[in-house]
């Protein structure tokens, strides 16, 4: 009998301590599935034509990324990557890689840039319809309806702050590093 139970709690413990490995490993916050909890509320929004994200709009692209999208989660202050800023920088790659002359072109990132885009436009799966005309009729479209949208400043708002808040606990741990 205390054959069978030592072997149940080694057992546990072996099991417990793979999990936290894996979690570890995975760097997926164990308590949400790797879903950051930012409460977005639903905007309405017409988009403009893109004329200040054109081709040479290095800054203005830039800047859709603050702090290249990382922020840093859990006691150990894990690096991730917000994929909606992901997907900002993915696009600011593919843009970057169009300026330059063929011969000059990484490859590589543009190509993990497209697969990234494509698989989030699917996982996405935006059903929002928009307006389609044939190339023979005349009518004016509407080019800029509004649409529906989650409120993506509160992502950025939440990242300001994991950035603050990471910046902060850096310097504290490097002041208590120095009294060590």
């Amino acid at each position: 009998m205390l054959t069978v139970l030592s072997l149940l709690c080694c057992n546990f413990f072996v099991k417990l301590f793979s999990l936290a490995r894996l979690q570890r490993a995975s760097r997926v916050p164990p308590t949400n599935g790797g879903i950051w909890d930012v409460e977005r509320r639903p905007v309405a929004f017409q988009f403009d034509l893109g004329l200040h994200y054109g081709f040479n709009a290095s800054a203005a692209w830039g800047a859709l990324v603050p702090g290249d999208g990382i922020i840093h989660l859990g006691p150990h202050r894990e690096p991730f990557t917000v994929s909606m800023l992901h997907q900002l920088r993915c696009l600011d790659i593919m843009r970057e890689q169009l300026t330059k002359p063929r011969a000059a072109r990484e490859e590589q990132p543009a190509r993990h840039c497209m697969n990234y885009i494509r698989q989030m436009i699917l996982c996405r799966g935006d059903t929002q319809l928009d307006p389609y005309q044939y190339p023979s009729n005349n009518r004016p479209v509407d080019a800029n309806p509004i649409r529906r949208c989650l409120d993506w400043r509160a992502v950025y708002d939440a990242v300001d702050e994991n950035q603050r808040e990471y910046a902060e606990w850096v310097a504290k741990r490097s002041e208590s590093m120095r009294e060590l």
